[in-house]
């Protein structure tokens, strides 16, 4: 079992507001857990939120993507076709 980490950061100076955020996961096995760090482009140092996802819900997937709006100040993010396991808000 390996924990394996991956960042997005949310761009929302370049990237259309409905266009979904792309994580690959096709090197996850069903052992692992996927640690996944969103940040937004302005505080890239500073975690917005961190999900975990167990491997046995993405080793038969290749990517797993998720929406983020910003409004009034405060992100959105919503995943599609899967729930993480936890959500550290940070």
């Amino acid at each position: 079992m390996a924990v394996v980490q991956k960042e997005r950061t949310l761009r929302v100076s370049t990237r259309k507001a409905d266009s979904p955020y792309r994580v690959h996961t096709d090197d996850i096995d069903a052992g692992d857990i996927l640690r996944l760090t969103v940040c937004d482009e302005h505080a890239p140092e500073e975690a917005l939120a961190v999900f975990e996802f167990g491997g046995d819900d993405l080793s038969q997937k290749d990517s797993i993507h998720f929406h983020a709006e910003k409004s009034a100040g405060l992100w959105r993010i919503e995943f599609r076709g899967i729930r993480p396991l936890a959500v550290t808000v940070g």
